[in-house]
């Protein structure tokens, strides 16, 4: 905890949480109630986001190994975050952009569990890793208590729209943190 990364690297991981897992706990009631799909289309929409995952896992696997930790997750995470949005905020007619983000989002988790150990000495890599998941863990455990009652109180399609705003809250963050990363932490810049 006293590492400088650790607060950015636990924000990070929090809002990743809550716009992957957004998509898993609310996508069905979101495209059944808002967007007016039938149970079996809502549930198509949500199997092509987490098959991308599971296959983009697997296919970007080597490129994240040739180009870096850093670089993967600023250009896939980009890619997903546009996708990400644009699914939601166009409505039915492109819906699937969501779905298809889940391809390029696939990395980002396991590359930012591979992120932690450029900040920790080896001796210290699991406690952190396991001390900053957990806290992530609470903060999605607490945006999910929060997020059923701003249902109830502002309606499923404005909620709705915080998942794309942590994804894009985790991207400004990865961008600050990276380049602070870069500027500050001499001993580190090897590493990212």
């Amino acid at each position: 905890m006293k590492t400088r990364a650790f607060l950015f690297l636990t924000l990070l991981f929090g809002t990743y949480f809550i716009a992957e897992h957004g998509v898993l706990n609310w996508l069905m009631m979101y495209g059944t109630k808002e967007l007016s799909l039938n149970n079996g289309k809502a549930a198509g929409y949500l199997s092509v986001f987490f098959a991308g995952m599971t296959i983009g896992r697997l296919v970007f696997a080597p490129v994240v190994q040739r180009i870096g930790v850093s670089k993967s997750i600023g250009i896939f995470s980009t890619a997903g975050m546009i996708l990400y949005v644009a699914g939601i905020a166009f409505g039915s007619r492109v819906f699937i952009l969501l779905s298809l983000s889940g391809f390029c989002l696939s990395i980002v988790y396991p590359t930012l569990i591979l992120m932690i150990r450029n900040f920790y000495e080896e001796d210290r890599i699991a406690r952190a890793t396991g001390a900053i998941i957990s806290l992530a863990t609470i903060c999605d455990i607490a945006f999910n208590i929060i997020f059923g009652k701003l249902i109830d109180r502002i309606g499923l399609g404005t909620a709705f729209i915080i998942l794309p705003a942590s994804l894009v809250i985790f991207w400004i963050l990865y961008l600050v943190f990276i380049k602070s990363v870069k500027t500050t932490h001499q001993e580190f810049r090897h590493r990212i």
